[in-house]
């Protein structure tokens, strides 16, 4: 047999493989996706729409305070409903968080990940996780709160032991 005969089914079997890497890919994406949409990740259009709104009303109130109260909810809606269009568009956020959730988990990984928030407890730990990390900042901030006077304390004197001064208080 010549040696040219092997090569269709060679080319038949790299075609294969790079089809089941299509299909595994697919599949890798489908669960990602599905993986954002179970946590809650999917409203991060919301999310970042309402941090932008707020970021540009208190800048607004603070140079015009003369606008009125119900300016801030129409910039509100409109930049909650532009990031809601664009998320999940060609060059959106989604296209830009997908490669990041492919780059740290597997498709394996991924199956197993969705299983678990598909499971009864999965579905509690995403319905209480929101309340535990409210919480956990909280206990966060009265516990950097609590060390505020030592914080001053080690960076006066550090800054001190290097010869720099800071204007009084």
């Amino acid at each position: 047999m010549r040696a040219t005969a092997w090569i269709p089914g060679i080319l038949l079997c790299l075609l294969s493989l790079g089809a089941a890497a299509q299909d595994s890919a697919a599949e890798k994406r489908a669960l990602i996706r599905e993986l954002i949409q179970m946590t809650g990740a999917s409203k991060l259009a919301t999310q970042f729409g309402a941090a932008v709104s707020e970021n540009i009303a208190r800048t607004l109130k603070q140079a015009r305070p003369d606008i009125p109260e119900r300016a801030f909810g129409i910039l509100h809606q409109e930049l909650v409903a532009l990031f809601e269009e664009r998320i999940d568009v060609p060059g959106g956020l989604m296209d830009g968080i997908i490669p990041i959730y492919e780059k740290h988990f597997t498709t394996s990984d991924l199956r197993e990940i969705v299983a678990f928030y598909r499971s009864p407890i999965g579905r509690k730990t995403i319905s209480v996780m929101p309340a535990v990390m409210q919480e956990s900042m909280v206990a966060g901030q009265a516990w950097g709160q609590g060390l505020e006077p030592e914080i001053q304390r080690r960076v006066q004197n550090a800054l001190r032991r290097e010869g720099i001064k800071l204007p009084a208080n």
